[in-house]
């Protein structure tokens, strides 16, 4: 009697603690999650920051050296929040974590043996799924809560650990959890609609990358087959980051690539704390959401299979010829744009070669996969109905880009639709620091690399507002009909190479690269260039002004006139003084005075603290007000070369003549050929509506007396000269290239 009672017992025993006895034949699990989290969190912890430690040490240490007190740098919080907050490296353990979870736990679906043995306990297919399920779950959270203690006990080990960034951490830890959950989800759904362990891995991996593939098809064919496509990333500090539909994985990278584009200057405060999240908060709640479908969609489909359905493919069939037609259809597509790439682009025609390749793809896919799904090489030719509907699709998604049947090239947006206008030439590509972007202080800015600065696209999105929408409109479709028309002569001579952005009513961007014609109407692209909404963002003084107010202790102006540089004082009523003079000169700048204008100088303002950053600014003949400046403060210089101390010259580059290419690399000494490339030779630097693409650049060797001056230049640049000033004995020296 007491035998049968302790029987009963530890049969209750066992049922009441059901979790218990599932994880003992579950330690290899817990021992490789176990593993992972003491790899990163502690061994991988301790190696990085003990590391970072000796060299902030190091680094202070120089610092009191060069009695530099006001020099700043990174702490190391700075390298705790790296390792363990936003741009934590532990999600591919996670990814792995979660796949590896989900697929073992349900398994046993794929064995009959197993399957039948399950089934057969008095147990509801419900409790089995959320018994299975949350003890996955809790291994994961009990083990990663632990590790997640442990890293935040060895960050203030180091004397690395303040509010933000444990509140920093704390939030990464749940970023992780909501990935766990989202791929979780996923692996179990590709459990349940599977017939065996491998392809479930492979369903699992092309539900989490599907969405992303796609994208990415799509944007290398507009790339590739739209004229006027430009890529706009959109990463700048003032955009958000991109929600993805299907995938939580790609959810957390587009969320970590915009911290990680935050934080690359190296500080950590509630301020940039709160920028992060608000730059990415919603793309966790889309996760969130994606994880809650997927595991409504997995329980549904755990909860209506059948037993038998062990062995290849997939429990549904139609889900077997939706996938074959999904992975088909872009496969096709690609290999006809290779084909087309490497071989009919120079005929430009679809040549035969290619609709062959496309056929022979498809057919070979299609057949491999019914052979994997069927478990015989027989059964290839199963089902081949849908390899005519593969074709048809893929040709259809390749020659929608091709022949542009959507017409890309040729949309311009209502001026209805229209808020705005952003226009700036595309040949001036340097980085601009955004004195403005909402957490950093105006002082900040030039000390400050990465989150504060970007590219001009991101730059101009961002401060560029022209109310002329007709004219952007006018400028738009000249612009866009001269590119299309270019590229499709293969002509690469571009006259203008331009950008124009639309932001419209409704949020979005439309975006294109143009190409202006040489005979373009100045007053129309006057009444773009010619406005103070153009010229703020562009020669943007402010940013100058903020700076040397706000560091001028670390704050540089020189000006700059090939040859050499000349500093300015350094103070904040000579620097402020300057830029009154540069804005005053900005007042009259348009597109005619600009229009192929080469530069006799540029003004280099640019601070040097724990980044350096450096901004160029244009001084023009016509430049009045700014050159008397500098002659008052005694910091202008001709540029012209003195051609009596002259010793050498190079000339170097290449240029186009018809359908050949020709460059060369050549040095002259003798007098009479070097005064004769340097009478013609200009300033090369950064310049707005100049004409590219048929130049040769200088370098010129000086030594020797010239006035009260004395030269020891070796390859001074940099110099340019157009290829119409270049005589015809030394183009006859230049090397025709092979295309």
């Amino acid at each position: 009697m007491t035998s049968a009672k302790s029987s009963l017992l530890n049969k209750e025993h066992r049922l009441l603690n059901p979790q218990i006895q599932m994880m003992k034949h579950r330690l290899w699990i817990i021992a490789f999650t176990v593993m992972g989290a003491i790899a990163y969190y502690v061994i991988g912890g301790l190696l990085y920051l003990s590391k970072q430690k000796q060299y902030v040490s190091e680094a202070m240490l120089n610092m009191r050296a060069m009695s530099d007190e006001t020099m700043t740098m990174p702490g190391m919080a700075d390298y705790v929040r790296h390792f363990y907050g936003f741009c934590n490296l532990s999600f591919f353990i996670v990814v792995v974590l979660a796949v590896i979870m989900g697929l073992e736990g349900f398994a046993y679906l794929h064995k009959m043996q197993t399957m039948d043995f399950f089934e057969s306990q008095p147990i509801k297919r419900s409790k089995r799924f959320s018994g299975i399920y949350w003890n996955g779950f809790r291994i994961f959270l009990s083990i990663w809560s632990i590790a997640t203690i442990v890293g935040i006990a060895i960050g203030a080990m180091y004397g690395g650990m303040n509010g933000p960034v444990l509140v920093e951490i704390l939030l990464e830890f749940l970023r992780l959890i909501i990935l766990f959950f989202g791929v979780y989800n996923i692996s179990i759904l590709a459990a349940a609609i599977s017939k065996n362990t491998v392809v479930s891995a492979l369903m699992a991996g092309i539900i989490l990358v599907a969405e992303a593939v796609y994208r990415g098809f799509v944007e290398e064919f507009r790339q590739t087959y739209f004229a006027t496509y430009y890529y706009y990333s959109g990463l700048s500090v003032l955009q958000k980051a991109k929600v993805w539909l299907t995938s939580p994985l790609a959810n957390y990278f587009s969320g970590r690539n915009i911290a990680a584009g935050l934080q690359r200057n190296g500080v950590t405060d509630w301020k940039m704390l709160c920028s992060c999240l608000k730059s990415f908060w919603y793309v966790e709640v889309a996760s969130i959401v994606i994880g809650v479908v997927f595991l409504i969609l997995a329980y549904a489909a755990f909860m209506h299979r059948r037993s038998e359905s062990v062995g290849q493919g997939l429990v549904y069939r139609w889900m077997e010829g939706a996938t074959k037609l999904l992975i088909a259809v872009p496969l096709g597509a690609v290999t006809g744009l290779i084909m087309d790439i490497t071989f009919n682009q120079v005929y430009k025609t679809i040549g035969v070669l290619t609709v062959v390749m496309v056929i022979l793809v498809i057919v070979c896919f299609c057949m491999i996969t019914e052979c994997i799904c069927n478990g015989n090489i027989k059964a290839c030719c199963k089902r081949a109905w849908q390899i005519p509907v593969a074709l048809v699709l893929s040709f259809a998604f390749f020659l929608v880009f091709r022949m542009d049947i959507l017409g890309y090239d040729r949309y311009v947006p209502k001026e209805s639709q229209i808020r705005d206008v952003v226009f700036f030439d595309a040949s001036n590509q340097q980085y601009y620091a955004n004195y403005d972007s909402g957490y950093y202080a105006p002082a900040d800015i030039f000390h400050l690399y990465g989150g504060a600065d970007m590219s001009r696209d991101n730059y101009m999105e961002a401060n560029m507002h022209l109310t002329d929408v007709d004219a952007g409109i006018q400028i738009a479709r000249l612009g866009m009909k001269n590119r299309v028309d270019m590229v499709h002569s293969d002509d690469f001579y571009s006259p203008y190479s331009a950008v124009i952005m639309f932001h419209m009513k409704d949020g979005s961007i439309v975006a294109r690269n143009i190409t202006i014609p040489e005979d373009v109407d100045e007053d129309l692209m006057n009444r773009l260039v010619g406005c103070d909404e153009y010229r703020k963002p562009v020669y943007r003084v402010d940013d100058a002004r903020a700076a040397a107010n706000g560091d001028i202790a670390h704050f540089h102006a020189e000006y700059c006139y090939g040859l050499g540089s000349i500093e300015l004082e350094n103070k904040e009523s000579v620097i402020n003084g300057l830029m009154d003079a540069y804005e005053k000169d900005l007042r009259s700048l348009n597109f005619s005075k600009l229009k192929n204008k080469y530069a006799i100088g540029y003004l280099s303002i640019y601070t040097e603290n724990t980044f350096s950053v450096s901004v160029t600014y244009p001084v023009y003949a016509d430049f009045t007000n700014t050159i008397t400046y500098l002659e008052d403060q005694g910091a202008y210089h001709s540029s012209e070369i003195p051609t009596e101390v002259l010793t050498q010259v190079n000339i170097y580059g290449g240029y186009q003549d018809g359908d050949k290419y020709y460059s060369g690399d050549l040095y002259y000494s003798e007098p009479e050929v070097m005064e004769r490339l340097v009478s013609k030779a200009h300033l090369d630097c950064e310049h707005d509506w100049k004409i590219y693409g048929q130049e040769a650049y200088l370098s010129v060797t000086l030594y020797g007396e010239y006035g009260d001056e004395f030269y020891d230049i070796e390859n001074a640049a940099p110099f340019a000269i157009s290829i119409s000033d270049v005589p015809k004995k030394i183009l006859a020296e230049f090397n025709e290239e092979s295309w």
